[in-house]
């Protein structure tokens, strides 16, 4: 089967990241980790967007003192199978990006105003039309004057619509700014060292993580929606970062930078997610709200691979298996789905999704449904402790839903298969179009789909998963 130029890029990863002696990081349980190289090397932010990835990219920095290259980076939009799409170019120092997904537009914040050169900068920049933009110029999406956050570091957004951006100026200078209507004001005006990642909690408080300038320490602290302080989410320690922080679908804070992406609950406690060998440094952070999968970026500073990739963290909590034998169930677990009733006390048989909800990828209404479907293999899951992993060497898939995208996957399991360890591989998604009569009466859409794994190790096994995906109308 031809395989096209997108799959070829994801089987590099998948041979790269699965199936390479290099160093590999260490995983907590509960997690699958996956890695997909771009064509440049990664730059600052990571933002989850309509059926893809928004991530900043360009080339790496030369050694400190000499001056970096001024409008040398870019951002880009990356689908699950590797397409890439420049939607703005020109930026000097990509340090977070925020989509709005209600508003479609992108906010980046870049802090290299200061660059040789540079005639941007030191502000944020608003990309409209995010979702389908293409080739925009980072001078003409400036939302604030050049200069206007020095040491911009990290963005949020509240739940009416405001932006909020750190400034990591450091000795006790660093600040956070509200942007409300394109207007900027002091919302924090100082007392932070190396202020970095900021998220919402559930109610409405803002965190600010900071690394200290004494100590280098990170520490994150809670101010209510007046700037009122409401003490420390998490005191100061090297169990985590500060770079960048997000919620992930638990309701546990995450946090980016130094060799981790950890984990901290309301109680303080912190659980290493992924640590990385040594040298290595976490970036942007990002959290898909329906899937629960952590993407995320991490340097060496070397130019490695690693440097150049998209890296996520799958919850198997959030995978969806097949109804077999619980001793090979493991064997193939479901991604981007999720099974509901039909009816009230039916059992849940069925991948449902609404036109337009959140299990939607391309987030519209627009009488389609796309499933953002991947597959994972090999997992270790707590729900099926007498099935162990092995060998996975055959994968197949058989229905109307298997169309080329999905045999295309397909496609590179097989190249890089067997495979021993725990490894997921991502579609662009399946398309589910409503029913339309005649007369225009919407109806239920239908596709179905069939898996099949195979291993033949010392105790060989076969797991067979019928999917059915179905498309509900918008409003039904």
């Amino acid at each position: 089967m031809k395989i096209n130029a997108s799959v070829l890029a994801a089987l590099a990863v998948s041979i790269l990241f699965v199936n390479s002696a290099v160093a590999q990081p260490t995983v907590a349980a509960g997690y699958i980790y996956n890695a997909q190289l771009l064509s440049e090397l990664s730059e600052g932010c990571v933002a989850q967007g309509p059926g893809g990835v928004f991530v900043g990219v360009g080339p790496a920095f030369p050694a400190w003192p000499d001056p970096a290259p001024a409008a040398t980076r870019s951002v880009i939009f990356v689908t699950p199978g590797g397409a890439e799409r420049v939607v703005a170019a020109g930026f000097n120092a990509i340090a977070d990006c925020l989509y709005d997904a209600a508003a479609d537009v992108l906010y980046v914040v870049d802090n290299g105003g200061e660059f040789g050169g540079a005639v941007s900068g030191d502000t944020v920049h608003a990309l409209p039309s995010a979702s389908t933009a293409s080739g925009l110029s980072a001078i003409a999406t400036q939302l604030l004057p050049m200069g206007s956050i020095p040491f911009g570091a990290s963005i949020a957004q509240d739940a009416a619509g405001d932006l909020f951006v750190s400034d990591a100026a450091g000795g006790g200078a660093g600040s956070v700014s509200r942007i409300s209507g394109g207007v900027q004001s002091p919302f924090i005006s100082s007392g932070f060292d190396f202020t970095g990642g900021l998220a919402f909690d559930a109610v409405g408080n803002l965190l600010v993580a900071e690394a200290l300038g004494s100590t280098f320490e990170s520490q994150v602290r809670i101010f209510d929606a007046s700037a009122t302080p409401l003490g420390f989410y998490s005191a100061p320690t090297f169990a985590h970062g500060s770079v960048d922080a997000a919620f992930d679908s638990s309701g546990n804070l995450l946090l980016s930078g130094s060799t981790t992406v950890a984990s901290v609950d309301s109680n303080g406690q912190v659980t290493a997610l992924i640590e990385f060998p040594a040298f290595t440094f976490g970036g942007g952070i990002a959290v898909d709200s329906f899937s629960g999968r952590i993407d995320f970026l991490a340097s060496t500073f070397t130019g490695a691979a690693e440097d150049a990739s998209i890296h996520s963290l799958i919850p198997v909590a959030k995978l969806t298996p097949g109804r077999g034998a619980p001793a090979s169930e493991c064997m193939h677990e479901a991604y981007g789905i999720e099974l509901r009733p039909r009816r009230p006390g039916a059992a849940a048989r069925n991948a449902v999704c609404r036109d337009g909800d959140a299990c939607d990828a391309d987030g519209l209404v627009n009488d389609v449904c796309v499933f953002p479907l991947g597959f994972c293999l090999n997992v270790s899951d707590d729900r099926f402790p007498e099935c162990s992993s092995g060998q996975i060497d055959s994968f197949e898939l058989r229905g109307k839903a298997a169309g080329a995208d999905l045999q295309n996957v397909a496609a590179v399991i097989q190249a890089v298969a067997p495979l021993s360890g725990p490894a997921c591989f991502f579609s662009d998604g399946v398309s589910v179009p409503v029913r339309v009569s005649a007369t225009g009466r919407k109806r239920l859409g239908r596709k179905a789909l069939r898996v099949m794994v195979s291993r033949s190790d010392a105790k060989p096994r076969r797991d067979g998963d019928s999917l059915r995906l179905l498309c509900e109308p918008a409003g039904s």
